[in-house]
């Protein structure tokens, strides 16, 4: 799994995942999401574009679930988009669409940010 940064902006940064959600490509000790962004992460509203994630297992859903109680512990938000198919099967199934915050695109991702903030 590949982190990259697409954009940022004053209260959104736009993240990039790509490849494997798993633990093997998340790795055995840090945050991926941490080390890119630095401290202060979790006070942010980040949004995940998941358009070339092509796996999720479940330390990958258990990596999004550890981020998504990072983010309600902070000010901030994390919002996933361009989820494809197959991850959101797996979402479907463990209900974590009901959990995760699922925008079917980034301008609809930017929208859900703004009424939350209203």
């Amino acid at each position: 799994m590949q982190l990259s940064i697409q954009a940022e902006e004053d209260d959104l940064v736009h993240v990039q995942i790509t490849g494997k959600i798993t633990q093997e490509h998340i790795g055995v000790a840090g945050d991926p999401l941490l080390d890119l962004l630095g401290a202060g992460v979790y006070d942010r509203n980040v949004l995940l574009n998941m358009s070339k994630a092509d796996f999720v297992d479940s330390s990958g859903v258990s990596w999004l679930l550890i981020l998504h109680k990072h983010f309600k512990d902070g000010a901030g938000q994390m919002i996933l988009h361009s989820v494809p198919q197959l991850i959101m099967n797996v979402f479907k199934v463990l209900n974590m669409h009901l959990v995760f915050q699922i925008a079917a695109t980034e301008q609809g991702a930017v929208r859900m940010v703004r009424e939350n903030a209203a």
